[in-house]
């Protein structure tokens, strides 16, 4: 489900964040997108092809456009699947947080 979590994005090893993914079966697409507080994509990573298990990913700490976004509370969401069918796949919290503002499914 969506991980919902206060990020420190400027504390966040020079504008990094790393998170992962855990996936209950193989996939060949898998994509995090992270949103902001107001629903807002601000980013959405293709992962490619990964393996069950749980995999770790790299936020650089910007959106679609190159831009450092603002500390604040963001949303960290993962799509997987397999030939087309859905794979269950959970977001892991990123590394870089002030506190966890709700999790959920």
């Amino acid at each position: 489900g969506d991980l919902v979590q206060q990020v420190d994005v400027a504390a966040a090893f020079e504008g990094q964040a790393a998170g992962g993914v855990q996936l209950n079966g193989d996939a060949d697409k898998v994509v995090v997108t992270i949103k902001n507080s107001d629903g807002k994509v601000i980013q959405s990573m293709d992962l490619g092809k990964v393996s069950a298990g749980v995999r770790e990913f790299v936020w650089d700490g910007k959106d679609a456009e190159g831009n450092t976004v603002e500390d604040g509370s963001y949303t960290v969401s993962v799509e997987a699947s397999l030939n087309g069918k859905s794979v269950t796949a959970s977001a892991l919290q990123l590394t870089t947080i002030n506190s966890v503002i709700a999790g959920g499914s």
